[in-house]
């Protein structure tokens, strides 16, 4: 179970937490039970089981996900979806391209843990920044990431 017990939340996250948990299900189904009426749950999720790698082995994950079954999931375990999108969309071509010729060649899933070189580290994090300008407008198409705000049905 979850600690807190019995206390409510206007507010609960959980940032690239359920693909690592057995039940998702159950793990959303309790977050959501730890929110007040109207509360918020706020989540991420890595996109796409097709985008699978050697670094999702690495990091644990259990699995990736679509955002139709991040809403369906959402939806059964009680919750109302306020806005969902994919994100980091703007880097996923370059993202979807390393992680693809890293499953032919073998890559070391270590590698994707350190941070590139200043300058191409600076470059990629103007270029993520970006979408924060885009996100409270729009629900990206495609991305390496999925994000959605749920909250509690009265």
């Amino acid at each position: 179970g979850l600690p807190f017990a019995g206390a409510l939340f206007d507010l609960v996250a959980a940032l690239d937490v359920l693909e690592h948990v057995a039940d998702d299900a159950a793990a959303l189904a309790a977050l959501g039970q730890r929110l007040k009426p109207d509360g918020l749950l706020f989540l991420t999720v890595p996109a796409y089981p097709w985008l699978w790698s050697a670094h999702d082995e690495f990091s644990q994950h259990r699995r990736r996900y679509t955002l139709g079954g991040m809403r369906s999931l959402v939806e059964r375990c009680g919750l109302r979806v306020t806005y969902a999108s994919y994100f980091n969309c703007l880097l996923f071509p370059f993202g979807a391209v390393k992680i693809g010729l890293g499953n032919r060649i073998g890559a070391n899933p270590e590698e994707a843990l350190r941070p590139p070189a200043a300058p191409i580290n600076g470059l990629l994090r103007f270029i993520f920044g970006m979408e924060r300008y885009l996100l409270p407008r729009v629900s990206l198409p495609f991305g390496m990431s999925i994000v959605v705000c749920a909250q509690r049905i009265k």
